[in-house]
């Protein structure tokens, strides 16, 4: 589920694909492994949420992409309970100890 998600929130528009690197980099920075990853994105596709497809760059350059289907759309809209939406307000970071001398 974090490849979708990070899949999903990384794209501003539902038919933007997002380039398979980036996705790699991003789902590891959230605490996926390689082998996670990799696992993850074989799911998404045998279950046709996520398609592949290769795109090509400003320099004209192929890459890889991975695109939301409508099936995966949909299944996040149905899901959508297990998704983080909304950002926590920035006033509610806990307060800083003013005893601390540093």
């Amino acid at each position: 589920m974090v490849v979708l998600a990070t899949l999903g929130s990384g794209i501003s528009s539902p038919d933007e694909t997002r380039s398979v690197w980036l996705l790699q980099q991003e789902a590891e920075k959230a605490g996926i492994t390689q082998l996670g990853y990799t696992l993850g994105l074989k799911k998404l596709l045998r279950q046709k949420l996520v398609e592949l497809t290769v795109e090509n760059d400003e320099r004209g350059d192929t890459y890889k992409a991975a695109i939301l289907t409508d099936a995966g759309w949909r299944w996040i809209e149905e899901n959508e309970s297990k998704f983080v939406l909304r950002k926590p307000p920035k006033g509610d970071k806990k307060e800083l100890d003013d005893d601390i001398p540093f």
